[in-house]
């Protein structure tokens, strides 16, 4: 275990496991996680998604609601967002970007070419899905980086170095190969997204809820929470809808 890590376990309150870490990789533990939540197969079945993702802010026991969006995703590099309550769409290519401002009385949208191009991770929402498949094949890297407990929790930590740089680090449950949390937030060590409420759709393993925690500038801090809803696989998306119709 590296001493970064070490140092980040003691701050979070992660203490090593009593019982003997067995000798395994970072790659078995991928492999692991892939199989529990329905395989490699399964997974490279999906060529489409569409869901809806809600975020919720809770700050003094107060809970308002962030945002509400549909979300379209197709290989191999399409995204689209539609946020109807407020009339603004973003679509991406994977090479450029637009959002657009629904007119008023009207199916009209008008576009502008956006400044932020989202890269697609591969229809995942928070890397928990399509990124696994054929891992080392797509350029990024892993190592296995030690076994903790977290809130009674036996956690297998594998650091992942995506190809473009970024590090992440993820915490298997030992007991089902389940993803619990992850972090995108190295220098924070408390910075961790609980993942949870694991369903089964179209045969694979989805969690539907993460939580992580903000601490405000002010002091205090907020829970904010993605929630996912009405998640459907292999849904018919034409690329003209990730492609702007100029007025």
């Amino acid at each position: 275990m590296t001493a970064q890590l070490a140092t980040r376990l003691a701050v979070i309150a992660l203490v090593s496991a009593a019982r003997p870490v067995l000798a395994q990789t970072a790659e078995q533990i991928i492999d692991r996680y892939v199989a529990a939540i329905g395989g490699r197969d399964a997974l490279a079945a999906v060529e489409t998604m569409r869901y809806v993702r809600t975020v919720l802010n809770t700050q003094d026991g107060v809970t308002t609601e962030q945002s509400r969006k549909t979300i379209y995703t197709k290989r191999p590099y399409f995204y689209r967002t539609e946020d109807v309550e407020i009339g603004r769409v973003y679509i991406s290519d994977g090479r450029s970007a637009w959002t657009g401002r629904i007119a008023a009385d009207s199916d009209d949208i008008i576009w502008e070419q956006a400044s932020f191009v989202l890269r697609s991770r591969d229809l995942d929402f928070d890397r928990l899905f399509g990124s696994f498949i054929n891992f080392a094949g797509k350029g990024h890297s892993a190592e296995f980086a030690g076994t903790v407990e977290l809130e009674g929790v036996q956690l297998d930590v594998v650091r992942v170095t995506w190809k473009e740089g970024e590090q992440w680090d993820f915490y298997f449950a030992s007991s089902t190969g389940l993803c619990h949390a992850f972090t995108a937030n190295l220098e924070e060590p408390n910075d961790l997204t609980r993942v949870a409420d694991y369903r089964r759709v179209g045969g694979i393993l989805i969690p539907h809820r993460n939580t992580s925690i903000d601490r405000l500038p002010e002091g205090g801090t907020r829970v904010h929470e993605r929630l996912y809803a009405d998640i459907v696989f292999n849904v018919v998306l034409s690329d003209s809808m990730f492609l702007p119709v100029m007025q």
